[in-house]
């Protein structure tokens, strides 16, 4: 249905903004006034390039839809991605994840405290995302960049979970996402 179809191309983009400006509030609480650049001068691939959308990409990946995130395996993320930006030369030093991350990661400043998480009520040491929506608008952002990337982790996403209950929200923002990426080709 092509009404449903424009009404999600009008969420993802929504989704969109409120990911920048949440983005633009965590390096502004984090850094203040020394902030080189105003968010709203940012483009997406800039947000798409930080520490803080890297690490909540990578923790979206490892939970799926699970809502309730455990402090272990938030660290485990970050363990991960220290690891493979130590055997990558091939990434940025800003965006390279150290030991002093790991180490910053519960701060009053650190990026779970970066206004996408919160704590999970009734469970200690559980988090969750602010919004369900977000996480599985996350989760559709990352497949949308691997159907660009014609990445075979797609098709084993879409396999395994196409009937899926908890990702009725995630087909839909993926398709629109990537929609709104791709060129569109006329059908013949």
């Amino acid at each position: 249905d092509i009404a449903a179809l424009s009404q999600f191309d009008n969420l993802s983009q929504w989704y969109d903004r409120i990911v920048a400006k949440l983005v633009g509030r965590y390096y502004f609480q984090r850094e203040g006034a020394s902030l080189s650049r105003n968010i709203n001068d940012c483009t997406q691939s800039d947000i798409n390039q930080t520490k803080l959308m890297r690490f909540l990409v990578a923790l979206v990946w490892k939970q799926q839809v699970n809502p309730v995130i455990t402090q272990k395996t938030i660290i485990t993320v970050m363990d991960a991605l220290i690891e493979n930006d130590n055997k990558n030369d091939g990434i940025h030093d800003k965006l390279k994840f150290t030991f002093a991350d790991k180490d910053y990661l519960f701060n009053d400043k650190g990026l779970i405290n970066g206004g996408f998480l919160t704590k999970a009520g009734g469970q200690h040491g559980s988090y969750q995302f602010i919004h369900l929506t977000l996480q599985e608008f996350l989760l559709a952002k990352q497949l949308a960049h691997w159907v660009e990337k014609n990445d075979a982790r797609v098709m084993a996403q879409v396999r395994e979970n196409k009937y899926t209950p908890s990702y009725k929200r995630v087909w839909p923002f993926a398709v629109s996402y990537t929609h709104l990426t791709l060129p569109t080709t006329p059908y013949v």
